[in-house]
């Protein structure tokens, strides 16, 4: 397991690019070209390490399950290898139905990395930049001078994790902005509003259009709790010791928390962070640098010896994701449960170790593995 941290690395502000990347998805244009990742399914049914492995980290969800500590999907991949795809429990469990790899599930603050993303997106079109203060956005709230976009970003904004019933404008920065941190649900909900505002589209028609189209996640949108959503699995809470089937108005988490997806979706987002399909390499590094308390721009970044891993954590009442990418081995585990009181992060690291340390005895035991971003 992870359990070593690489401490903050001092501010430093991103200069607005002075290029656009070739080919780049423009404002209100779809990227044309295919984007699909190499599954390799062949190649899982005939390697014996990697059907051994697969069998390890399966007999592992299981116990989890059996523990009542994870119903939902896992996908487990190692680079374009994936080595365990399957659900575990029910996706109803009134109507038996079991989950699936393709069953959709609230993702909660997984959100907040394409959020993130859109952002880049824009600066780097020269729509914004996210070294400017927000007051262009929002004039009447008083924090509006000092906050910049980069600080909405990294946490480091000062706002609180919740605004509860005050509005913007009553709202007092915890401390001046840049010199702390706070996990600020509020400031990605504004980085929606800067999204809309700039790109003159909902944030759910932005994020579908720039970045769900392009990488072909058919499967992901916004807000689980509309009507026309198919094959999602329904969210339960553990009440007086019995899961009981609930949910909520998840469109109201907006952009700090109102997406939805699957675990093969993700595993589409996950190859493409190591590409320039979405954005230029420079604003990619930027995403994965960490600031305060190794959070970056929508990831919490570690760094261990020479592995970095970029992970985050989501939860909305009756769901739980996480993802954890070793973006050094480009190894990857993604969990979404639908039920929403489970900690899934000590069990995602464990299944990336399980994975990690399997290549420790390959035949490819000792080469040269550097960062991909």
């Amino acid at each position: 397991m992870v359990v070593s941290f690489f401490l903050a690395f001092s501010f430093f502000p991103v200069s607005l690019l002075q290029h656009e990347h070739e080919g780049r998805i423009r404002l209100g244009q779809t990227k044309a070209e295919s984007f699909t990742p190499v599954t390799t399914g062949v190649k899982n049914e005939t390697n014996q390490e990697n059907k051994e492995l697969a069998t390890r980290l399966d007999t592992y969800v299981k116990k989890q399950l059996a523990m009542d500590n994870f119903h939902g999907t896992v996908l487990v991949a190692s680079g374009d290898t994936i080595l365990l795809k399957r659900g575990y429990g029910y996706a109803d469990g009134k109507k038996k139905i079991p989950n699936a790899p393709n069953q959709k599930f609230a993702i909660g603050s997984l959100t907040k990395a394409f959020t993130a993303m859109a952002i880049l997106q824009l600066h780097e079109q020269h729509l914004l930049d996210i070294n400017q203060p927000i007051e262009r956005f929002f004039p009447d709230y008083p924090f509006a001078k000092e906050v910049t976009i980069h600080h909405l970003l990294t946490h480091s904004s000062g706002l609180p994790r919740n605004r509860g019933s005050k509005e913007y404008e009553e709202l007092t920065l915890l401390y001046p902005p840049g010199t702390g941190q706070n996990y600020s649900n509020e400031g990605y909900i504004l980085l929606g509003k800067i999204i809309e505002q700039v790109s003159g589209m909902s944030y759910g028609d932005y994020i579908t259009t720039h970045i769900f189209k392009p990488l072909h996640m058919d499967d992901s949108g916004f807000d689980l709790s509309r009507r026309r959503v198919l094959n999602k699995a329904s969210g339960h809470k553990k009440i007086q010791g019995v899961w009981v089937a609930l949910g909520m108005d998840y469109g109201s988490r907006f952009s700090s928390g109102g997406l939805y997806s699957t675990v093969e979706d993700l595993y589409k987002w996950d190859r493409a962070l190591y590409t320039g399909k979405l954005v230029s390499e420079p604003l990619r590094k930027r995403m994965f640098t960490p600031q305060m308390k190794e959070y970056g721009y929508g990831w919490h970044i570690q760094k261990e010896a020479d592995r970095i891993i970029a992970e985050h954590g989501g939860y909305v009442l009756g769901y739980s994701a996480e993802i954890v990418r070793d973006m050094t081995s480009k190894s990857v585990v993604i969990l979404l449960s639908n039920h929403g009181d489970t900690g899934m992060k000590e069990m995602a690291e464990t299944m990336l170790e399980m994975v990690e340390e399997a290549k420790q005895t390959s035949p490819e035991k000792g080469a040269e593995k550097k960062p991909i971003l």
